[in-house]
């Protein structure tokens, strides 16, 4: 990992909001949605395909 996706990983940490809905199993992870959970890689994907048309 680059130093650079250190400190921008770090800020989200650190910026994070705890969600009282989050499970304590998943406190610790960086990428969870407004739900509390994990964030699906579904997600990314459908992100992308918009940004990049595919």
């Amino acid at each position: 990992m680059t130093n650079k996706a250190y400190e921008i990983l770090k800020e989200m940490w650190d910026n994070r909001r705890e969600n009282p809905k989050t499970p304590e199993e998943f406190k610790d992870l960086v990428f969870i949605n407004r739900t509390g959970y994990p964030t699906k890689n579904s997600t990314y994907d459908a992100v992308l395909r918009v940004l990049y048309g595919l």
